[in-house]
């Protein structure tokens, strides 16, 4: 078997157990950076840059240990276009 790659079983699994909602974050992060304030603190959303995503794959490893060997390791897929990040801070 090529370990090189994320095998479809292993993708399966983790996108059934996303689906169950067992995957979700601890820390409710969508409400996070709606708020305006945190225990009191005025919360600021600061633009940081654009990243663009022409096929719509996102690639998820350590570039220093996984690139060039396994470029084509990724598990989540979005919309192709590109989309702005943001931050909070106070």
């Amino acid at each position: 078997m090529d370990k090189s790659k994320l095998t479809s079983e292993w993708i399966q699994i983790f996108n059934r157990l996303g689906s169950e909602g067992k995957l979700k974050p601890t820390v409710p992060y969508h409400d996070l950076f709606s708020r305006k304030e945190l225990k009191g603190f005025p919360l600021h959303t600061l633009p940081m840059w654009t990243v663009n995503f022409p096929t719509g794959h996102i690639t998820c490893c350590d570039p220093l240990v996984t690139l060039p060997s396994k470029p084509d390791t990724y598990i989540r897929t979005v919309e192709p276009g590109t989309y702005l990040l943001e931050t909070k801070n106070h």
